[in-house]
This record gives structure tokens, sequence and C-alpha cells, in this order.
């Protein structure tokens, strides 16, 4: 699953992504479920595996297969905050 943000399409030549898996194991924190939809293009229920990122060279997507609700998207950025200890607020708890 491509977890970049869309306004970097075609400007980079990678692509950051998380594996999906159909196995309910692993880090159960940071594996997002998502229900098989007609927008999403999944087959069968499946887990987001937001503890396996990789970047790929943009060569190796091959189609677009669709998009996750927004509600699990939300969910997938709060994984994503928990494991690389991202705080949106940081700048705001530090005085000059």
């Amino acid at each position: 699953m491509v977890l970049q943000n869309d306004k970097f399409e075609g400007r980079l030549e990678s692509y950051i992504i998380a594996l999906l898996t159909t196995f309910d194991e692993g880090a159960k924190v940071l594996r997002i479920t998502a229900a098989p939809t007609e927008d999403n293009g999944l087959r069968k229920q499946s887990k987001v595996m937001v503890d396996k990122l990789y970047a790929i060279p943009e060569h190796r997507i091959h189609q677009y297969v669709g998009r996750l609700e927004p509600t699990i998207m939300r969910q997938i950025d709060r994984a994503l905050m928990m494991m690389l200890d991202l705080d949106p607020l940081r700048n705001a708890h530090t005085t000059g």
C-alpha cells in the first residue's frame, strides 16, 4: 500500500509503502484492518502492516488497485505517528 502524499507523485524516484497481509499475527497495534470494498479493491480482509515500511522504485508500482476509506487512513496515520515517534504538536511544546 502506498503511504506517500499524492503531492509527491511523479516528483520522487521511489514510493513509501506498507505491506499488506491477510494473516492475523504480529504487532496488532501496528496492523490496521481493512475490509474489502469496491473502492479499495481488496479481495479479502487485510491488515496494513505499519511496522513493515519500505521505499521502492517507482518502476515497481504497476497498477492502481483502490483507495482506503478515510477512517482507515486516520488509523494508519495514528499508527505511523506511534511507530515513527512523530508528534504534530512537538514544536508547540518547545520554548524559544
